[in-house]
């Protein structure tokens, strides 16, 4: 429909699941019959964590902290707010809005490994209701494809020991959602993406240029997998 009105959609765009316990997601729990359900959990949670382990193996060790205005500064990125790439425009007034002034301001927190110039901002969502507890990785700093696996899993180790039951992101990198599936298992769900613009030259350049979201672009952070 979105095509045939003059959208132009993209195929590379993917929530990704970094399961710990992928018993809990509901829609894998309900494919599995009731009396299985604690082999399948512990199995899987066992082989899950030792993914991660394997490929978070020999990487330094993480640091969690709260978001503070200091950290928040680090990722106003002069490159979000130039005309190179589809994004949002990442600077400090967005930014502490979207975080600082946010109602859920207590849940942010800041990932780093010692000597790597990669960032984290994640979110800490708990039991609370139906949702599932679980982290979002919200936005990045500096990311680079031979590191993110390996930070991913030493995340996804933080998680299991946190009991956290997954990870979830959002890219509309195809090379780092061929990744992700590769070398960790995650679960993909495509998200449409698509655009439009009544201006011809407009839609050219849309239509050729690098796209970079990430969750933190969304006007909704919770992402249900019900």
């Amino acid at each position: 429909i979105l095509r045939e009105l003059g959208w132009s959609e993209r195929s590379s765009s993917h929530a990704h699941y970094i399961f710990i316990r992928p018993v809990k997601y509901p829609k894998i729990r309900r494919k599995i019959a009731k009396p299985l359900l604690p082999f399948v959990d512990y199995s899987s949670k066992q082989f899950f964590g030792l993914l991660l382990r394997i490929r978070a193996y020999g990487y330094p060790n993480l640091k969690i902290e709260a978001l503070t205005s200091d950290t928040l500064q680090k990722f106003v990125d002069p490159q979000k707010n130039s005309n190179s790439e589809v994004t949002t425009l990442r600077n400090w007034e967005y930014l502490s809005w979207r975080f600082l002034d946010s109602p859920e301001f207590h849940k942010y927190r800041i990932v780093s490994w010692k000597d790597k110039d990669q960032l984290f901002l994640i979110k800490l969502e708990p039991d609370e209701g139906i949702q599932i507890k679980h982290i979002e990785i919200l936005m990045s700093l500096n990311p680079k494809h031979s590191e993110f696996v390996r930070q991913m899993g030493s995340l996804g180790i933080f998680a299991k020991a946190h009991d956290f039951n997954y990870l979830i992101m959002y890219t509309n990198d195809e090379r780092l959602h061929q990744k992700l599936r590769q070398k960790l298992l995650s679960y993909p769900i495509y998200q449409i993406y698509a655009f439009h613009s009544h201006n011809n030259q407009m839609m050219d350049w849309l239509r050729n240029s690098n796209h970079s979201w990430e969750f933190m672009d969304s006007d909704f952070e919770r992402f249900d997998p019900y």
